[in-house]
């Protein structure tokens, strides 16, 4: 998204560099219909009891805030990639969303994170999604402080932990 924001000489080039990117990335969507950070399918929780595996980081699956994010460039670059693909990456990151309408977010390690990158994926064909959209704006909204400012994400994740005892919705994640 930052190299669709720079105008170069040669706008071809850049254009053609970001599909190169897209086509990639295409490559690298998860059989669950997400993306992860770095590796392909590489979801197997059996690796994280290998004794050397230190934080359980062994594995790299899919997650909310990256297939949002892959989602977002598509949309903001107007970037295309096969109708199914998307699809399948809407279907995932529409099941990721918590019962309370948070969605997690590994990489910024809190809910506050998941959740706007899933809101900013979305917002990009708001009808579509109406209703996941206003479940994750109210879980946002519930996370503000009374003074008007936005919570600190580690007490909106601990909101979120609260209201998810007894549930075990991301038994692959780290620490959780």
């Amino acid at each position: 998204m930052a190299l669709n924001q720079v105008q170069l000489p040669d706008e071809s080039l850049k254009r053609a560099a970001m599909r190169r990117g897209t086509n990639w990335m295409a490559t690298m969507q998860c059989r669950e219909g997400g993306w992860a950070a770095f590796d392909l399918d590489n979801d197997q929780d059996w690796l994280n009891l290998i004794p050397y595996g230190d934080l359980k980081a062994m594995i790299d699956p899919n997650t909310a805030d990256v297939t949002a994010r892959v989602l977002e460039m598509l949309g903001e670059c107007h970037l295309p990639m096969n109708r199914n693909q998307i699809e399948r990456a809407l279907a995932y990151l529409e099941q990721e969303q918590e019962a309370d309408g948070s969605w997690f977010g590994r990489w910024g390690v809190n809910y506050i994170y998941g959740t706007s990158g899933a809101l900013s994926a979305l917002a990009l064909s708001p009808q579509a999604h109406q209703d996941k959209i206003a479940a994750g704006a109210a879980w946002l909204a519930s996370c503000q402080n009374a003074d008007g400012v936005g919570a600190n994400p580690a007490t909106a994740t601990a909101i979120a932990l609260s209201r998810a005892r007894g549930r075990a919705r991301h038994p692959k994640q780290p620490g959780r």
